[in-house]
């Protein structure tokens, strides 16, 4: 109730900020008023029921009137719940403040065949015998694009529940934690059968509209905990992917649509909107060029979306004719290309900028798979230690970094994800990257990448000496003992592998080259081994989320380590080993071992240290810190737990000028000042676990 209350006042608050209120919101909120004062009476009389009750015995009868009082507890719950699920109007909230550095593009027009396509797959939805529909076409033909307008259509419906997943390679349990996550249910380390079950009880009796974006391959419902739909229960499924062989597989789908490419005109009237007219009317000659390099794209909406945007810049008759000869080039290099969109998409990475920036950070997102959100932070911290980035100035790097993401969003090569703060690739935009950083499939060893939950076992390679970077993501594997001659490696990603508990010490002594070393959210891995002392050019090492329990002695030798996060290490003890790293630049223990005198010491010997994540248990620790300028002042996020300041006296907080996250957590604080007026505006600090906020 208190969650529901919240999303009220939210959503109340931002109605009598709109001068057109939506009537769905009002009759939402209405709804919510006329259940408080129901759960409130219940939560009252829970005291005295819970007295009563505490006078029985075991198989003593219990009244009638606890069993009635129990019934409203239940029911009233599943409202409340029913009335969260239905919280989420997505009209309003696109209207909140974009966090930073998101670019907002216009929203693409769906041409006329791709409106009749709309048209013909909401009649199919509209039927009642119609439970499940498949939309197929090759990669970039605008399959989402479709799905999303579905999605826009149905969403005030009278379904009860629309759900909308993006499927990644771990297909499953992709699907199962975004229904869990969009149910509100609360979940840890379920396996997948307990997930099905849940899910399937709380779909039991809705009626759900389910859109499922990228299947590539069949679908078992009954594993994932999703009811199949039918006349009876009236609910929905719509799932898109690139073969009709797919559709074919599910035989729960009762009807299939193919989007193919656009017609000539159609391609013209798409790239013409994208370039813009002041463009296409800044020379007379400009629009007979334009045509051509629009014929190039062949009908492929992508294509044509992506070079549009980048000649959309360009103003001069010797620009589009140096980008018809690129775009010839890369068509006539590659004729054999069963997928002639790549050499069209190619044309753009020939013609980037600065190439050895942009177009690095370009390659290194295809480092992660399809439909995966990649932190923009992370991107960005990659770059920095690997060298793309060389500014001497961190804060300065990390400026080039994001103005780079903003571009590559800009070129619609990325796209924004995660509520502005992750980015993903188009699938065929990442095939692109992929096929460019394999030499243009010549060597495709250059890049190994591989997840999902059909993976046991660390990928085959033929020669390990061609690797230069490797991601290995939510895989089933549970433990690493191979000795592998990667010479070449520089970059290594073993993320969200939930079940691998052990690496054993030979896999990491011939990788001498390595720099980057990301084994987060591996919530099993306990330990990492000593042998990690080999890598003695490893100048970012990433433990977040994992279950480590100490630091190995080895760690000493990583002289070149600049950024070491160990963020929600709930479990790590012994940490000795930080006073040794002398360059570190980057250190979090945001949510880990809690700050003490002697790691106080120890972070003062850190000199080049720039950016600090700390958890602070107690007040006696905190003033300390507080009293230390140059450690407060670093400091970005803060967990403060178990901290009481007496006498109703404040906590000043202004020596952390550089703070964005505060979590305070079992305080007993009445208030926190802290003034920043004198120093650059920063994002939003956001704050949680308080139950009450001083003024």
């Amino acid at each position: 109730m208190q969650d529901l209350n919240a999303m009220r006042n939210d959503h109340s608050k931002r109605l009598s900020e709109e001068t057109q209120g939506l009537q769905q919101v009002k009759e939402w909120v209405s709804m919510v008023q006329e259940i408080e004062p129901r759960a409130n009476r219940l939560l009252d009389e829970s005291v005295s029921e819970m007295q009563r009750l505490s006078r029985y015995d075991y198989g003593s009868l219990i009244p009638a009137s606890t069993y009635r009082y129990s019934e409203k507890v239940l029911m009233t719950l599943e409202q409340v719940k029913t009335l969260r699920t239905k919280g989420v109007f997505e009209d309003v909230v696109s209207r909140r403040p974009l966090p930073p550095l998101v670019i907002k593009l216009p929203p693409i027009q769906l041409t006329l065949s791709q409106q009749n396509l709309f048209q013909r797959a909401c009649q199919f939805l509209e039927e009642q015998n119609v439970g499940a529909l498949c939309i197929y076409g090759r990669g970039g033909v605008g399959k989402t694009t479709l799905l999303t307008e579905i999605k826009n259509k149905f969403l005030f419906e009278a379904f009860g529940l629309v759900i909308f997943v993006v499927v990644k390679s771990e297909v499953v349990e992709s699907i199962q934690d975004a229904i869990i996550g969009r149910l509100g249910l609360l979940w840890g380390t379920e396996t997948k059968e307990d997930k099905a079950a849940k899910i399937y009880m709380a779909l039991k009796g809705q009626r759900f509209f389910l859109l499922l974006d990228g299947i590539q391959s069949g679908l078992d419902l009954d594993k994932i905990g999703v009811p199949f739909p039918s006349q009876e229960n009236g609910c929905k499924i719509v799932l898109t992917t690139r073969s009709r062989e797919a559709c074919d597989d599910n035989k729960w789908v009762d009807a299939k649509v193919e989007v193919t490419c656009l017609s000539p005109d159609e391609a013209w009237d798409l790239f013409q909107e994208t370039v813009g007219e002041n463009t296409l009317r800044s020379h007379q000659d400009i629009p007979k060029l334009a045509r051509v390099v629009a014929s190039s794209c062949r009908g492929l909406p992508l294509s044509l979306s992506v070079i549009g945007e980048a000649m959309s810049r360009k103003r001069t008759v010797r620009e589009w004719r140096y980008s018809i000869h690129v775009l010839a080039s890369s068509t006539a290099e590659f004729p054999d290309m069963e997928d002639g969109a790549l050499p069209v998409l190619k044309s753009i990475y020939d013609y980037m900028s600065d190439e050895n920036i942009i177009r690095l950070c370009f390659l290194y997102c295809a480092l992660f798979p399809e439909n995966c959100d990649i932190r923009k932070e992370d991107l960005v911290n990659y770059w920095i230690c690997e060298g793309i980035l060389a500014n001497v100035d961190r804060e300065k790097a990390e400026l080039q970094g994001y103005e780079i993401i903003c571009d590559l969003v800009r070129m619609r090569l990325l796209m924004e994800a995660g509520n502005g703060y992750c980015v993903k690739m188009h699938g065929l935009v990442r095939e692109m990257a992929l096929w460019i950083a394999s030499d243009f499939g010549r060597q495709i060893e250059h890049f190994v990448v591989v997840a999902g939950e059909r993976i046991h076992q660390m990928p085959m390679v033929n020669d390990w000496g061609m690797v230069r970077r490797m991601s290995v993501t939510s895989t089933q594997i549970q433990n690493i003992s191979d000795s592998l001659q990667c010479s070449e490696l520089t970059t290594l990603v073993l993320q969200r592998n939930r079940h691998l508990k052990l690496i054993s010490g030979t896999f990491f002594q011939r990788m001498t080259s390595l720099v980057v070393l990301d084994l987060s959210l591996n919530k099993e891995l306990g330990e990492l081994p000593e042998e990690v002392s080999s890598l003695v050019l490893l100048r970012f090492l990433n433990l977040s989320w994992t279950f480590i329990k100490g630091l190995p002695l080895g760690l000493k030798e990583l002289k070149s380590l600049i950024h070491l996060d160990l963020d929600y290490t709930s479990n790590l003890q012994e940490i000795d080993v930080i006073a040794s790293l002398l360059n570190l630049q980057v250190l979090r223990l945001f949510h880990s071992v809690s700050m003490d005198l002697k790691l106080m010491e120890d972070l003062q010997l850190l000199k080049s240290l720039k950016e600090l994540s700390l958890t602070v248990r107690g007040s006696s620790a905190l003033q300390q810190l507080l009293s230390i300028h140059g450690l407060a002042s670093s400091i970005q996020r803060l967990h403060l737990t178990e901290t009481t300041i007496a006498d109703g006296g404040s906590l000043s907080l202004n020596a952390m000028f550089g703070l964005r996250e505060l979590d305070i957590l079992g305080c007993n604080i009445p208030e926190i000042t802290t003034d920043w007026s004198s120093t650059i505006q920063r994002d939003i600090v956001k704050i949680h676990n308080c139950r009450t906020y001083a003024q």
